[in-house]
C-alpha cells in the first residue's frame, strides 16, 4: 500500500523512524526528540505545529475539511486541515488538547465547537472542562461551564466547570447537553466490591447555553443496574474503595438527540440506551453479546463502542444506529478489528440487523480507547480510529477512498475525528515575516482559519525621496496565488517594509492586510532556511 507523506516545514528535530506494517514510517521518541510524530512548522506563525499526514487516496472522496485534536504533551491544539495535510485553522494552544473539534448549527448560524480541559487524570480517565462555542470568525461567543452544587466529583478542586470533556451536543432547541461524572455511595458487593463502596455515576446534562442554567439531568444510576458492566473493578476503572477510586460502571462516551429522545452510548456496559425526554426513562436498550431489547444477528456483535448515533432511513422509515465498534480496551492487546457498525433497528419487532460493518481489513485497527464514526446512507462514512491515530474514509459500498495516519500508534491521538465542511473568516489579521538573502526579499504570509483566499498581494514601503521626513510610499511588488497555509513571495527590491493581503477570506476588507513588517536584514542570521521553507 502506497502512503504519501506531505511536508510543508518539518520541524527541525531529530526524528529515528521505523517502517511499520505495510511501509507506513513511524518517528519514535528520543530524549533529543520528544515528540513522537513530524510536525509542521510556518516562518509566519512558528507557534503552529499541526501534524505532518501521512495517506493513501484511492477513490474519490467526499468535500470537506478533516478535524483533529491529537492528544500530546504541552501546550496544543486543535486543527482543522485538508486531506493532503494542508493547515487551515489551529485553535488557541492550551495546556491540554482540545477535545471534539467540531462544526454546529446555533441558531442556524455556523460555529466552532470544543471541549476545553481544566483538568485530566490519565490513570482513572477523569476530566474536568468546559465548552467553548465560536463563531466563523472565530471569535468566542460562549464558554459554557457546569456547575451543579449536587455533583460530587472525584477530585474536587477549583475548577469553573466539572463537565467531562468528551461529550458535546448542540440540539435542536439551540441548548447544550453534556455530561458528568459523580462519585457516589453504593453497594458494590453484587459486583464483587465492597458494600460500603464508591460508584462513579455518569450524569446527563442540558444547559443553556446563554446562562449555563440546568433545564435537564438524568442520572444512569437511576435506570441502569450495576450488573450490566462489563468493567472489572480496578485499575482504569477504579476499585470502588473511596470517592477517588469510585468504580467507572457506566463510561457515558456519546450522546445523539433523536426525535424525543437521547441515545447514549455507555461504554463499560458495551450497551446503548434511549431515554424518553418526557418521562426520564429507558424506552429501550441495545447490547453488544446478547442483544439487550432486542434479537441481534452474530455479524452486530459490538463492544466497549464510541460514537452512537440514531437516524431515519429516508427510503423506508426505519430507524439506523451506526457507532465506532472498538472491540478492544487494552492498549497492546488485539482483541478483534474495529469496525464501523451500521445495524437497523425494527422498533416494532425488536430486531437489530446488521446492515453494514466497515473495517480496514488490509490494515486492521485494533483501537483501544477512543473513535468516532460519521454516516449517511446518502454520503460516505468515515472514521477515526481512536488510539490508533488513524482515519478512513468508505464509499456508500463500504471501500476504502482514503486512509490517513497523522501520529504514532497510542502516541498523539485524538479523541475524536471529523471530515466535514466549513467556512472561516478571521476578525484577526493576516501575518507575514520577510528578510533578505542574496538581494532577494522573502515574504511568508499565512491566516490562520481563512479558508476563501485565493492569492496574496505584497506591497512594499520606501523612504520616500530618500527623505524619512517625507514618510514612506508604498508600491505593490508581487501577486501570487495562495500555496497552502503559508504561502511564499520572492523578489528583487530595497524596501525596509512589506505588507501582505489576502483577496477573500474575511467578511470586513479593513482585516485582510497584515500589519506593515520590517524586513529583516538577513534570513538565514534569522534563523529562516528560505529553501526547506515552502508550504
Amino acid at each position: 500500500m502506497y502512503f504519501t507523506r506531505f511536508v510543508a516545514v518539518v520541524s527541525p528535530f531529530t526524528l529515528l523512524t521505523y517502517t511499520g506494517r505495510h511501509g507506513l514510517t513511524y518517528a519514535t521518541a528520543t530524549e533529543d526528540a520528544p515528540t513522537a510524530w513530524p510536525v509542521q512548522q510556518f516562518v509566519s506563525r512558528p507557534d503552529l505545529r499541526p501534524p505532518v499526514f501521512e495517506y493513501n487516496r484511492t477513490g474519490e472522496s467526499d468535500p470537506g475539511y478533516i478535524f483533529v485534536a491529537p492528544i500530546v504533551d504541552g501546550p496544543t491544539s486543535g486543527y482543522i486541515m485538508t486531506e493532503d495535510g494542508h493547515l487551515i485553522y489551529a485553535t488557541p494552544a492550551s495546556t491540554y488538547a482540545p477535545r471534539n473539534l467540531k462544526p454546529w448549527k446555533l441558531w442556524d448560524r455556523d460555529v466552532l465547537v470544543y471541549n476545553e480541559l481544566q483538568y485530566w487524570n490519565g490513570d482513572l480517565v477523569v476530566s474536568y472542562g468546559s465548552v467553548v462555542i465560536m463563531d466563523d470568525t472565530y471569535t468566542v461567543m460562549y464558554n459554557v461551564t457546569l456547575q451543579d452544587r449536587d455533583l460530587n466529583p472525584q477530585f474536587p478542586g477549583d475548577y469553573t466547570s466539572y463537565m467531562d470533556t468528551y461529550k458535546a451536543l448542540i440540539t435542536a432547541d439551540n441548548t447544550l447537553i453534556v455530561v458528568a461524572g459523580n462519585a457516589t455511595p453504593w453497594d458494590l458487593s453484587a459486583v464483587g466490591g465492597p458494600p460500603d463502596g464508591w460508584l462513579r455515576d455518569s450524569v446527563v446534562y442540558e444547559l443553556d447555553i446563554e446562562t449555563n442554567e440546568i433545564l435537564y439531568r438524568w442520572r444512569a444510576s437511576d435506570d441502569v443496574p450495576i450488573r450490566w458492566s462489563k468493567a472489572p473493578l480496578g485499575g482504569e476503572y477504579g476499585d470502588g474503595t473511596s470517592a477517588a477510586q469510585a468504580w467507572d460502571a457506566f463510561h457515558i462516551n456519546s450522546v445523539d438527540s433523536f426525535e424525543a429522545g437521547l441515545m447514549l452510548s455507555l461504554r463499560n456496559c458495551w450497551a446503548g440506551v434511549y431515554v424518553r425526554n418526557s418521562t426520564g426513562r429507558i424506552a429501550w436498550h441495545i447490547e453488544g453479546s446478547g442483544g439487550g431489547n432486542f434479537s441481534l444477528d452474530p455479524r452486530g456483535a459490538f463492544s466497549w463502542q464510541h460514537d452512537m448515533r440514531l437516524k431515519t432511513d429516508d427510503t423506508t422509515g426505519g430507524v439506523i444506529l451506526h457507532m465506532h465498534n472498538n472491540q478492544n480496551s487494552k492498549r497492546g492487546v488485539q482483541d478483534k478489528p474495529t469496525n464501523g457498525l451500521v445495524l437497523d433497528l425494527d422498533l416494532k419487532n425488536m430486531r437489530a440487523a446488521t446492515r453494514q460493518t466497515l473495517e480496514n481489513a488490509e490494515r486492521p485497527a485494533y483501537a483501544w480507547n477512543s473513535g468516532s464514526m460519521t454516516w449517511s446512507p446518502h454520503s460516505h462514512a468515515f472514521l477515526s480510529y481512536g488510539s490508533e491515530s488513524r482515519m478512513q474514509e468508505f464509499d456508500r459500498d463500504g471501500n476504502s477512498v482514503y486512509e490517513l495516519q497523522y501520529g504514532a500508534p497510542g502516541i498523539g491521538f485524538s479523541y475524536r475525528g471529523y471530515k466535514t465542511r466549513w467556512r472561516g473568516f478571521p476578525a484577526e489579521s493576516p501575518t507575514a515575516v520577510a528578510c533578505r538573502q542574496d538581494g532577494n526579499v522573502y515574504v511568508f504570509m499565512s491566516w490562520n482559519g481563512a479558508t476563501e483566499v485565493a492569492r496574496w498581494d505584497v506591497y512594499a514601503y520606501a523612504v520616500a525621496n530618500g527623505d524619512e521626513a517625507a514618510g514612506f510610499v508604498e508600491f505593490p511588488v508581487a501577486r501570487v496565488a495562495r500555496t497552502g497555509f503559508e504561502t511564499r513571495a520572492v523578489f528583487k527590491s530595497s524596501a525596509e517594509a512589506i505588507q501582505v493581503e489576502a483577496s477573500g477570506g474575511g467578511d470586513d476588507g479593513n482585516t485582510t492586510r497584515s500589519e506593515v513588517v520590517k524586513v529583516q536584514a538577513d534570513c538565514r542570521a534569522s534563523g529562516i532556511d528560505v529553501e526547506r521553507a515552502v508550504s
